[in-house]
């Protein structure tokens, strides 16, 4: 009889504490596409890691990345670059952020997936692995990739003996090469060897993987087991594991021992299946700093933007966004002719009309106050002119005499 999956009641509080707010279950379809080598998938390459740098290390310095179309995963600009010889680094996606990756959209903010009886969780890599090193190749002896809940990247072991006292929150597999396997510092694991981290310690797994391209995967199911799959898609016999989820964090872990050890690139990082819970959707918050001024922040919740200790903006909804130069936000309203935000649209506003009336040849740019003004044509021709006054002027209330919290459409923002 298998086991069920091993859980902790820390575990259990802290994925109850991520279940901000029901949203309906959903399987998860996150698949990022780096394209390391040739008619591999699309050139839409938008991915959001963040580096992360393991115990012994100087203090971590997290940094966000955006994985650009360049031909390898692990070269400049601005991607995983190569860490260097003997040392070990590790990238992380939390998956719950709520980030659009460009390909596909990651777990709401909060939210957690799991396997069902009927829905199992696919981890998997596409993953070249070639003899000898040329240039343009980046030696990644150690190929891993983790599914946690929470950070726990950092709590795996980097030897292929040692067994955990209590399991982790955490699966994992991959190709690794020169960890000890015993504690005889000669005996290491060698060509480049198939493992996978069952929640206490790294097991060999039979999973096939040769020189050139292979797609390996980890079938995660609920009755506390996983299976491996290789490129042909036959999967193992089922392993027991310690922990089959709920998971929220992706990582990708690299390693390389010599110049002279086989070359990995490493491509198409995918989670699909199983089932998203909790969580709160994200959008666009505009906040508005004074008439025509203000901010927007990107993917952030409705309780983030709004709430009671949020931004203290205006939430445009789930996935919006925030537009080219914020475009998207709204900072000249009620009205554009309120100048002075009190509700009504008097003489202390045509003063302020009057500072920003250019005529017809302005010889600076508007400020963004002024900008509101700018009514014609559609859009704004970057003046303030008499058309403009016109249309200031017909929107004219007179001291003291509100406009309403609707006024007239030709008198809105």
């Amino acid at each position: 009889m298998m086991r069920r999956p091993f859980t902790m009641t820390a575990w259990g509080v802290l994925a109850s504490a991520l279940l901000i707010a029901p949203v309906t279950a959903a399987e998860i379809c996150y698949h990022e596409t780096w394209d390391t080598y040739i008619n591999s998938g699309d050139d839409v390459l938008d991915a959001v890691w963040a580096t992360m740098e393991l115990p012994g290390d100087p203090p971590p310095e997290i940094q966000r990345y955006s994985l650009l179309a360049d031909g390898n995963a692990f070269s400049a600009p601005m991607a995983l670059e190569y860490p260097g010889a003997g040392q070990h680094r590790g990238w992380v996606n939390n998956l719950a952020d709520g980030i659009d990756n460009g390909t596909s959209t990651e777990m709401y903010v909060g939210a957690t997936v799991s396997p069902t009886p009927d829905k199992p969780l696919e981890l998997g890599m596409y993953l070249r692995i070639q003899g000898g090193v040329t240039p343009n190749e980046r030696n990644l002896i150690n190929t891993i990739i983790v599914l946690s809940l929470g950070d726990q990247n950092a709590q795996i072991p980097m030897d292929a003996y040692t067994e955990l006292d209590q399991p982790i929150p955490v699966l994992a597999f991959g190709m690794i090469n020169g960890w000890p396997q015993s504690s005889d510092p000669a005996d290491v694991v060698k060509n480049v060897s198939p493992y996978f981290f069952n929640g206490k310690r790294w097991l060999r797994s039979p999973l096939g993987a040769v020189n050139g391209y292979n797609k390996l995967r980890m079938m995660i199911h609920a009755d506390g087991t996983i299976q491996l799959k290789e490129s042909d898609g036959t999967p193992t016999a089922p392993y027991e594991v310690h922990y089959t989820g709920p998971f929220d964090t992706l990582s990708l872990r690299t390693n390389s021992l010599a110049a002279t050890k086989a070359a990995h690139r490493i491509d198409d990082i995918f989670v699909l299946g199983g089932e998203m819970v909790g969580g709160s959707p994200t959008g666009a918050c505009c906040i508005k700093t004074g008439h025509g001024e203000g901010s927007c922040a990107p993917k952030v919740t409705q309780a983030q933007c709004e709430g009671p200790e949020g931004l203290g903006g205006t939430w445009l909804g789930e996935a919006s966004s925030c537009g080219a130069e914020n475009a998207n936000c709204e900072f000249c309203g009620p009205s554009f002719a309120d100048m002075d935000e009190d509700g009504d649209v008097d003489q202390a506003d045509y003063g302020l009309f009057q500072a920003c009336f250019t005529g017809l040849f302005p010889t600076e740019v508007l400020s963004p106050a002024c900008k509101c003004l700018d009514r014609d044509p559609s859009p704004a021709d970057g003046d303030v002119d008499e058309t403009d006054m016109n249309k200031f002027l017909a929107c004219y209330t007179g001291p003291a005499i509100p406009y309403g919290p609707n006024p007239p459409a030709e008198c809105g923002p």
